[in-house]
């Protein structure tokens, strides 16, 4: 993997995209459909996190 000078590299879907869009890695063509699929990651993960919390504040109510 390249590695971003000055970052931590974390070996995820997420910072290998961003390696990829840091190095131009991503040609204009494929940019459109690159991008709709990190828009779909991107909610997906924003729902995960919501419902975490939703779970954990849940939790806190049911102990409270």
């Amino acid at each position: 993997m390249n590695t971003v000078p000055g970052s931590l590299q974390i070996l995820s879907a997420a910072s290998i995209a961003n390696t990829s869009f840091f190095d131009r890695a991503v040609s204009e063509a494929d940019l459109p459909a690159e991008l709709t699929r990190w828009t779909s990651w991107h909610w997906a993960r924003t729902v995960a996190s919501l419902g975490a919390l939703g779970a954990a504040l849940l939790s806190l109510a049911r102990v409270g």
